[in-house]
């Protein structure tokens, strides 16, 4: 077979070809070369030694296009350019780009690509415009975008509301698309998320409307219930907390916080955050406890009942105790009798090991012979099968005594406590003031009150 190679300078020229790149300047500091790419999510980088390293766009503080002698190569890099400023917000800086890029570039077709982009975006410059959402907008339009867009993520919100979950997400999409700082659209958009068990999207929503509206505490209630979902418990308490100060006494937030703290495992309450958590909330759920008993309410366990049904709910559990009580001594009983069984069967199996041992002799020339065992060895032997029946008929007691009892709680009409926590719907959506300037105060506080 014969081998083929490249020459020398072809070899060289390739390879120089592949060298050549352009230099991404990340904000940790670090810098890479090659090939840059868009896609959906940021960039990737094609090393000289085809090496692909996927970046982030917040993880690009800027990108240097590279000369090139080949014509598509530079092309390629002009589009490349053209990627890259979709997600750069200042003109001053795109102007910058193209001018290098231009000033760098040896061939004609694509600096004339260029200069025809740059005459574009000088005129955007020279006419004041401004990178909002996905468009390029006068800044006197902002205003109404944003009321355009809000209009839209209320038009979701109706939608929702009357279960039309499909029509509403693509609706809540293009709220997003014209306004990214449209508060309510991502809250609404998380809601819609979280109903269809998507939690790390449902998560990431919420996140981004809490920092647009900080301290919103339906969002904040959210995120909690998503993070407990994702058995996230400490850090789910921790944002609970948060939410205490923010909103003291706040009756959906300590009805979830109930949940949380009854359901969690008894060595995760020596956790810090779990401490605090149960300490704030021991303090502001007797604010709460006779705020609402002004209102004829009462806490039942992490609900709250009228002051009749509290009393039927008391009647009906200290029956319930006492069937209980009887189930409990009944349970003892059987236990202790398995607990007597099960040492006979012990000494009787000693007892046999022993017999065994002592029916081993040697006879008069010295071979090892074995006795017949005496009557009680079978004694015991019976002995031990009837207590082992008796202690599977135990076995069995004991699992119906359980049962019975699992009935018994579970015939309370209202459950103390029920390990769901309650996500604030769609009344719950933060409605943010538009103005000329950006703002992060919502114009109403929307109640995070259950219905009942």
């Amino acid at each position: 077979m014969t081998k083929r190679f490249l020459p020398s300078a072809l070899l060289l020229g390739c390879l120089a070809s592949i060298a050549a790149g352009d230099v991404v300047k990340l904000t940790n500091g670090t810098s890479l070369e090659g090939d840059v790419k868009k896609n959906n999510d940021g960039y990737v980088v094609i090393g000289s030694t085809g090496k692909m390293t996927t970046l982030r766009a917040d993880e690009v503080q800027s990108i240097v296009i590279s000369p090139s002698t080949r014509p598509v190569a530079v092309m390629e890099r002009l589009a490349s350019l053209r990627r890259a400023m979709d997600n750069v917000n200042d003109i001053s800086t795109i102007v910058d780009r193209y001018q290098r890029f231009i000033d760098q570039s040896p061939d004609d077709a694509s600096r004339k690509a260029a200069q025809d982009d740059l005459a574009m975006w000088k005129q955007r410059q020279d006419q004041g415009l401004i990178k909002f959402g996905n468009q390029w907008i006068a800044a006197g339009d902002k205003a109404k975008i944003q009321e355009q867009a809000l209009s839209l993520a209320m038009q979701g919100r109706e939608m929702m509301k009357q279960g039309r979950l499909k029509e509403a997400e693509p609706v809540l999409n293009q709220s997003i698309a014209m306004d990214p700082g449209c508060a309510s659209a991502h809250y609404l958009r998380g809601l819609l998320m979280f109903r269809q068990d998507q939690l790390p999207g449902a998560r990431k929503e919420f996140e981004t409307t809490l920092s647009l509206v900080p301290d919103h505490v339906p969002t904040l209630n959210n995120l909690d219930v998503v993070m407990s979902r994702q058995n996230q418990t400490p850090a789910a308490l921790n944002q609970y907390d948060r939410a205490m100060i923010v909103s003291p006494s706040d009756r959906w937030v300590l009805t979830n916080v109930a949940e949380v703290l009854y359901s969690i495992p008894e060595e995760m309450r020596k956790n810090d955050i779990v401490r605090r958590a149960q300490r704030r909330f021991d303090s502001q759920i007797v604010t709460l406890e006779d705020r609402l008993a002004a209102d004829g309410l009462y806490r039942w366990g992490a609900t709250w009942v009228n002051a009749a049904d509290l009393e039927k709910l008391k009647a009906v559990e200290t029956a319930n105790k006492a069937k209980l009580d009887a189930l409990a001594v009944d349970f003892d009983a059987v236990q202790a009798d398995m607990t007597r069984i099960t040492q006979s069967i012990t000494d009787n199996q000693s007892t046999l090991r022993r017999i065994e041992s002592e029916s081993v002799r040697y006879d008069a020339n010295g071979q090892l012979i074995r006795l017949a065992y005496p009557p009680v060895y079978y004694e015991i032997v019976r002995d031990n099968q009837k207590l082992t029946a008796e202690r599977a008929a135990d076995i069995t007691k004991l699992e119906q005594i359980r049962t019975q009892a699992k009935a018994i709680q579970n015939k309370l009409p209202t459950p103390r406590y029920t390990g769901v926590q309650q996500i604030v719907g769609v009344e719950g959506a933060p409605i943010v003031a538009i103005a000329a300037g950006p703002t992060t105060a919502p114009t109403t506080s929307p109640s995070t009150q259950p219905a009942q």
